[in-house]
C-alpha cells in the first residue's frame, strides 16, 4: 500500500480511531518524509480545504506528504467551546487525536518525526495554536490562517516555533480589531485579540526584536487586496506576519472561487499572496 502511495501519488480517503481523513503523499520514494496537516475552517471538510488550499501540488512538488483530517460535526475544539454551550465538543481532545493520527505516520515510516508542520483556516487556525502549545514537542513548524489568538485559551507550554499568520483588515468573522460580542456575526465564536495584540503573543514567544522588515506589494490589482509583509528580525524562531490590506476571511490563493453569496460574508477571493507556498517556504520544506 505504502509503495502505491510513492509510485502513483494519489490521495486517499481513509479512517483513524473512528474519525475521516484524506492523505496526498508526495514522496518519490518509500523514505521518510516531511509531513504537513492542514486542518479545515468551522463547517468544511478535509477533501474541501484538500481542493482549496493547493497543497497537493506543492507536496508533489516538494516531496512530503499531506494529511487532511475531518473535525466531527466539522468544529474543532480549539478551546473556544464552553461546556453549557458546547460539551461534546468541549470535551473532545483534538490535540491527541491529531497527535496519534501523526505518530502513526511516524511509526510507519512515512513521515520523519523531525519535520512535523501544521497549517490551518479559521477554526483550524484556531486547532493548530492548540495543538502547538498543548503538544509543542509534535509540530516543527506553523501557519495560521484568518484567526487571532483566542482570549480564553491559555498557552501553557509555549516555546519558539516557525510562524506565518495571514489575517486579513477587514475580515468580518474574525475582525482585524479582535473579536468580542459587540461585533461578532456568529454567536459564541469566541473573543480574540486584535491582529496586532496576536502577532506581539507570537513575537515575544518566538523571542524576536520587536522591529521587523516589511515589503509591500500588490501583484494582482483585480482582487483589490495588498500585502504588507512583516518578516521580524533577530528571533529564536522564525516568524513573518502577512497583512492582508483590504483582505477578508478568504484562504490566501484559494484554488476553487467562491460562490458570490459567500463572498459577502467571507470577502474577496485573495490572490496576491498564497498561503500554502508561503507557508512551506519559510519551514524551509
Amino acid at each position: 500500500a505504502c509503495a502505491t502511495l510513492w509510485m502513483i501519488n494519489p490521495a486517499f480517503s481513509e479512517s483513524f480511531m473512528g474519525r475521516k481523513y484524506q492523505i496526498f503523499d508526495g514522496r518519490e520514494n518509500a523514505s521518510p518524509a516531511g509531513l504537513v496537516v492542514v486542518l479545515h475552517g468551522a463547517g468544511g471538510t478535509g477533501r474541501q480545504i484538500r481542493r482549496s488550499s493547493g497543497f497537493d501540488a506543492l507536496a508533489r512538488k516538494h516531496g512530503f506528504v499531506v494529511l487532511y483530517p475531518t473535525a466531527p460535526s466539522r468544529l474543532w475544539n480549539d478551546g473556544r467551546f464552553s461546556t453549557s454551550l458546547k460539551p461534546k465538543i468541549n470535551a473532545r481532545d483534538d490535540v491527541k487525536w491529531v497527535s496519534e493520527l501523526v505518530n502513526s505516520f511516524v511509526l510507519k515510516g512515512v513521515a520523519d518525526q523531525k519535520y512535523i508542520y501544521a497549517i490551518g483556516h479559521s477554526n483550524g487556525g484556531g486547532m493548530v495554536r492548540r495543538i502547538q502549545c498543548d503538544a509543542p514537542e509534535l509540530l516543527s513548524g506553523i501557519a495560521i490562517v484568518s484567526t487571532k489568538v483566542l482570549k480564553s485559551v491559555k498557552c501553557a507550554h509555549p516555546k519558539p516555533i516557525a510562524t506565518a499568520l495571514f489575517y486579513g483588515t477587514k475580515d468580518k468573522i474574525a475582525p482585524h480589531e479582535g473579536r468580542n460580542k459587540a461585533n461578532s456575526i456568529f454567536k459564541n465564536a469566541g473573543d480574540t485579540f486584535s491582529a496586532q495584540h496576536s502577532v506581539d503573543i507570537w513575537r515575544r514567544q518566538n523571542k524576536c526584536r520587536k522591529t521587523a522588515r516589511i515589503l509591500r506589494y500588490d501583484p494582482v490589482k483585480v482582487d483589490k487586496v495588498r500585502i504588507k509583509e512583516y518578516k521580524y528580525a533577530a528571533c529564536s524562531a522564525p516568524l513573518v506576519y502577512f497583512e492582508m490590506i483590504g483582505g477578508g476571511h478568504a484562504y490566501p490563493g484559494a484554488n476553487k472561487s467562491r460562490k458570490r453569496a459567500s463572498n459577502r460574508l467571507v470577502g474577496p477571493a485573495i490572490m496576491d499572496v498564497n498561503a500554502g507556498v508561503e507557508a512551506v517556504k519559510l519551514w524551509g520544506l
